[in-house]
């Protein structure tokens, strides 16, 4: 039987008018894009009135077919005088029956075989799924007709994933977004947009895909008033106390209780928020490696600022990097700094040299080092072209400190020597600790500290500012 496509002009023809692609990965996507594709891919099919057809169900439109019931007709008499006209009407009325069966057929297979065509593109980078789906879903009631709704459940199940199936990369996203989200704060006078953000994030996308559950219900809420900034702690006591009280949270829908708890805090951000918002959060505590993509985590997070905020020198354009590995540091961060070097942030009080704002002295062993020198320069100018402000030019130190720099290295060099003919003719060197110094103004003190072992002296210590 050949498809008629004449039943499809009864649709409207924005039905059909054009909407945001839907592309399906190859692999199965993290929880929230693939509950994001869900949804766009039953709107897309809802707005063409296929829907029903996907689930396997009789298209709305059949139902306008009606059938003559004839099971309501009474029993033929070959006595009856009327006999033959009467058969001769249930021989119409039954060719009017099938007829109407053969147009429901050709319009279930016809709306089957659009939904199998529409799934077939929106899979366009699954290749093997395309394949699969080419296979098992032809020949379909009819021998040009496509299986729609089986196409429709295996791109399902190729986005579905219960808690068994996850992988430990798709739940870690997740922890590790709450993790963010529970070790950072927002600065105080934030804007009510910036927390709406971020509680909204823990709604939407973190707590449906966390691979545990709460034991107390109200952890949810109590979450989202410890996302407030500090300056309304208070605040938010006296709101989890009013809510515990009140129940207001408590909904048939979680959702609805957490956004009812979100507005009520938002609230009580726009009462304090300053005209000049801050736009970054503060990094209160170092993370562990992570191994996703920061653009992503940072929009699971609801943190869009992460991004910036974490930027440090050889870090890529695109933020394609990955968290937790070289140039990215979660390390602790005032609000608002930037993630100059790789120790960054330094010591209350001391001003990276890769900052575009430092217009100090470098140190005569750095003044003197000529590619240190230089790339530190050129990684300024590269931080200030990142962050769009001018570049200040440092200065070199004083003629009297870099004489005094050379004296004591020709001094440390004079003594190296000297330990070095004292350890070839079997001695003890008295300065080893010395060897291993180096000097306070120096951008490698204090360097990789934690990996090297250091001599310790029978008396003395050392410190540094690096």
């Amino acid at each position: 039987m050949t498809i008629d496509m004449s039943y499809n002009v009864d649709k409207p023809k924005s039905a059909t008018a054009p909407s945001n692609p839907i592309s399906v990965p190859a692999q199965k996507p993290l929880t929230h894009i693939a509950q994001a594709l869900r949804e766009s891919i039953d709107a897309a099919l809802t707005a063409e009135h296929l829907l029903v057809s996907a689930h396997g169900g009789l298209p709305p439109r059949c139902d306008t077919i009606k059938d003559f019931p004839m099971q309501s007709l009474p029993p033929l008499s070959t006595s009856s005088p009327k006999f033959d006209q009467q058969f001769e009407r249930r021989l119409e009325l039954k060719r009017k029956n099938d007829e109407n069966a053969a147009k429901r057929l050709q319009i279930t297979v016809q709306e089957r075989t659009v939904i199998y065509g529409k799934v077939l593109a929106w899979c366009s980078d699954a290749i093997e799924l395309r394949r699969r789906m080419m296979t098992l879903c032809k020949n379909h009631l009819t021998t040009d007709g496509f299986d729609g709704p089986r196409a429709y459940k295996m791109l399902m199940e190729h986005l579905d994933g219960n808690v068994e199936d996850r992988s430990k990369h798709d739940s870690k996203l997740y922890t590790t977004a709450l993790e963010m989200q529970q070790k950072s704060e927002l600065p105080n006078g934030c804007s009510a947009s910036q927390f709406t953000t971020k509680a909204y994030a823990w709604i939407v996308h973190i707590l449906p895909n966390l691979p545990t559950e709460f034991k107390d219900p109200f952890a949810p809420s109590e979450h989202i008033i410890s996302l407030l900034p500090a300056e309304l702690r208070s605040d938010g006591r006296d709101l989890e106390r009013d809510l515990r009280k009140t129940g207001e949270w408590k909904t048939t829908r979680r959702e609805d209780g957490l956004m009812h708890v979100m507005r009520r805090c938002s609230k009580l951000v726009e009462k304090v928020q300053k005209s000049e918002v801050p736009t970054k959060s503060v990094f209160v505590c170092a993370m562990p490696p992570i191994e996703h993509n920061l653009a992503q985590l940072a929009a699971v997070a609801g943190m869009p600022d992460l991004e910036s905020t974490m930027t440090m020198v050889g870090a890529p354009a695109d933020g394609a990097g990955t968290c937790g590995t070289p140039p990215f540091s979660f390390a602790a961060a005032a609000a608002g700094q930037t993630m100059f070097c790789k120790n960054c942030p330094h010591k209350e009080g001391i001003q990276c040299w890769r900052d575009p704002n430092f217009s100090g002295t470098l140190p005569p062993s750095v003044w003197l080092n000529e590619p240190l020198r230089k790339e530190i320069i050129a990684e300024k100018k590269e931080n200030a072209k990142k962050l769009g402000v001018p570049c200040k030019n440092v200065s070199a130190p004083p003629k009297s400190k870099i004489e005094a720099w050379k004296q004591t290295k020709a001094e440390r060099e004079k003594k190296k020597k000297k330990e070095k003919e004292e350890k070839d003719k079997g001695g003890t060197p008295a300065g080893a600790f010395i060897d291993g110094l180096i000097d306070i103004d120096d951008e490698r003190f204090g360097e990789s500290v934690h990996m090297v072992g250091v001599p310790v002296p029978p008396q003395g210590g050392g410190g540094g500012r690096h």
